[in-house]
């Protein structure tokens, strides 16, 4: 057996074969198209392999993330597709890679770690650390009929993004760089999510000035509108002129994060009491995530804690058994201390439950049973909640 170790250049074209036959069987999509930025060539320290009878038997990816809200900075290693041979299945090849993956984070000091998946697998990534959250956000149903809840602003002028104008790329990266919650994207990853296949954006310009975007996909794992941004006439005109000339099937999704945002205000005034939790739509899967370190997690938290904290006076700490860390925080009324004093407010907690406490429990977690004085504070400050949207996945 060879490794768990880095993908090479000599191991791309077996590590994607296998991919591709357990991912892509029956499609004519290809792992490699439809995630650009993990399986690009800078990446491949990040893909851990094992090879047997020199073939890729097993490959987990890990991606760095970089989550910006509103002020805070969190990196975060996004666990791609996980695989393994069906001839080697339950021998712990995934698992080693997994831990590799872990050992990538621990060593660069990325505090946490996310991966969807169905809950069927839970039980695998659960034994190396990770837990299944709350919900990330909300799907729409949209069918060609809900075209007349919408309404077109006429002098709007819609176009197709052009991948060679620059107008166009430096418009869409405007909008999204304003958004208080989202990923860090470079030039080249938005050069890069904005041509994916199986996908398209149309862009709304009032006069000379681009002031809103629709992302729409039809591919197995990015279908139906992804992602939007801009100004709410423009993404009402979008979503419009979609419905009216775009529709490939007889229902599609549209898919919004857990915060505020123009498309999620804009579809819940169209259609109220109508959207579903986000692990109900198609392609998705339900969300696991991991804390590697939670000193840095939380530390990553300070602004989030100084908003929690205007009108809040209070501290508490928290012990993670397996690294054998405490952490406390103090708050009060916007001043944040966080540092490795013990509290007189404080509890132990395993891996999986600090997950449960900080970023919501999935439905099938019983629900965490701590006092009743500091799970009210708790309750005041978590969960802490950011949505990974689907381009970023890539």
């Amino acid at each position: 057996m060879d490794g768990p170790r880095a993908c090479t250049l000599s191991d791309v074209d077996s590590s994607l074969e296998l991919i591709n036959k357990v991912f892509r069987e029956g499609t004519d999509q290809n792992a490699q198209t439809d995630y650009p930025l993990v399986y690009d060539s800078s990446m491949l320290e990040f893909r851990r392999i094992i090879k047997v009878d020199n073939k890729v038997v097993a490959h987990v990816p890990v991606a760095p993330r970089l989550v910006l809200r509103n002020g805070d900075q969190l990196m975060s290693g996004l666990i791609s597709a996980t695989v393994t041979h069906t001839d080697y299945r339950k021998q712990g090849l995934g698992t080693l890679c997994l831990e590799d993956c872990v050992q990538i984070m621990n060593h660069r000091n990325w505090p946490i770690s996310i991966l969807w998946t169905l809950e069927a697998t839970f039980p695998f990534y659960q034994n190396s650390g990770w837990e299944a959250v709350g919900s990330q956000g909300f799907v729409y149903k949209l069918t060609e009929q809900d075209s007349k809840l919408f309404n077109k602003i006429s002098n709007l002028k819609i176009i197709e993004y052009d991948k060679n104008d620059n107008e166009h790329l430096n418009g869409i990266m405007q909008i999204h760089d304003a958004e208080p919650i989202r990923i860090s994207r470079s030039i080249t990853d938005y050069q890069t999510l904005f041509n994916l296949p199986k996908s398209k954006t149309i862009i709304a310009f009032d006069d000379e000035e681009l002031i809103a975007y629709l992302t729409f996909g039809w591919s197995t794992n990015k279908p139906g509108i992804i992602e939007s941004g801009g100004l709410p006439e423009g993404i009402e005109t979008l979503i419009k002129y979609f419905l009216d000339n775009e529709m490939t099937d007889e229902n599609t999704q549209a898919l919004v994060p857990l915060h505020k945002t123009t498309m999620g205000e804009l579809l819940n005034s169209k259609k109220p009491n109508a959207r579903l939790p986000i692990e109900e739509a198609d392609g998705m899967g339900y969300q696991m995530n991991r804390i590697n370190n939670m000193e840095i997690l939380l530390k990553s938290m300070r602004k989030y804690f100084q908003i929690k904290s205007t009108k809040l006076s209070t501290s508490f700490s928290l012990s993670l058994e397996e690294t054998n860390e405490t952490i406390g925080v103090s708050l009060n009324n916007g001043k944040v201390d966080i540092s490795t004093r013990k509290q007189s407010r404080h509890i132990n907690l395993n891996r999986k439950n600090l997950v449960q406490l900080i970023f919501g429990s999935h439905p099938s977690t019983p629900q965490l049973d701590i006092d009743h004085d500091i799970k009210k504070i708790f309750d005041s400050i978590f969960p802490y909640q950011f949505t990974i949207w689907p381009l970023d996945r890539c």
